[in-house]
């Protein structure tokens, strides 16, 4: 495991005079790599740890959005940014809740289909992720936080405790992705089809869908590695043995 305090490595308590934060665990990786299980499991491990999912404070923000199209996602959230608070809240059960303007969402809600479906568009926007990165490092001041989403690492990079990027070959994502559909009692899709949606999610991250509210490349994106962060591969890995690791 690797420390990444950047300002000094040899007197990391000393960085403390520049970064007044809690400990920070940054968990990266690609879609179906399986951060969300492993970052909400390693919280629960960890005595003092809150798990925060990036992810879902942007799909937060794109439900607000409803209904909205893909083409028009990224003028919309925009244009609604400063009308739209998101947050993210531990509960008294010790698990995550988001609220958008002091209503609570379900993870049924944050998993609709209409969501999914602008997501990439919607975390594209610069001066949203400016914001939620911003909410982030606030939280980071006074909580020990176990943080998940592509481009942690990246917001992380100059305070985190320990960066993880876990890795997944092809055919396991394939495997989770058609996993996942079966499990919310969906029509799986066909191994070409789960390809499909990866590659199409991949390349909308990637910034192709560029325009002028969209970064032409997502810093820190899915496949950038943190900076002597540790490396999992957690194919064939049950979600208690990638904890345990």
């Amino acid at each position: 495991m690797y420390r990444t305090h950047q300002v000094d490595k040899r007197h990391p308590q000393e960085n403390r005079r520049f970064f007044p934060m809690g400990d920070v665990i940054t968990i990266d990786g690609p879609e179906y790599s399986g951060k969300t299980t492993a970052a909400s499991n390693l919280a629960k491990y960890l005595p003092g740890y809150r798990y925060i999912s990036s992810g879902n404070i942007y799909r937060g923000f794109a439900h607000a959005l409803l209904p909205c199209t893909r083409e028009e996602a990224a003028e919309k959230a925009a244009r609604m940014l400063d009308s739209i608070q998101v947050v993210s809240r531990e509960t008294a059960r010790g698990e995550e809740t988001i609220f958008v303007n002091g209503m609570p969402l379900t993870k049924s809600d944050l998993r609709k289909p209409e969501v999914n479906n602008i997501m990439a568009e919607v975390a594209g926007v610069i001066a949203l992720r400016g914001k939620v990165n911003a909410f982030l490092l606030e939280e980071a001041k006074t909580n020990n936080l176990v943080v998940e989403g592509r481009d942690m690492a990246e917001v992380f990079r100059d305070c985190a405790f320990l960066m993880f990027l876990l890795l997944v070959n092809r055919p396991e994502q394939v495997r989770r992705c058609q996993q996942k559909y079966e499990e919310e009692g969906k029509r799986i899709p066909t191994g070409e089809e789960a390809l499909n949606h990866i590659l199409d999610r991949e390349r909308r991250d990637a910034g192709h869908d560029q325009d002028r509210h969209h970064s032409s490349q997502r810093s820190g994106g899915p496949l950038r590695p943190p900076i002597q962060g540790r490396r999992e591969d957690s194919g064939g890995i049950s979600h208690h043995g990638r904890v345990a690791r």
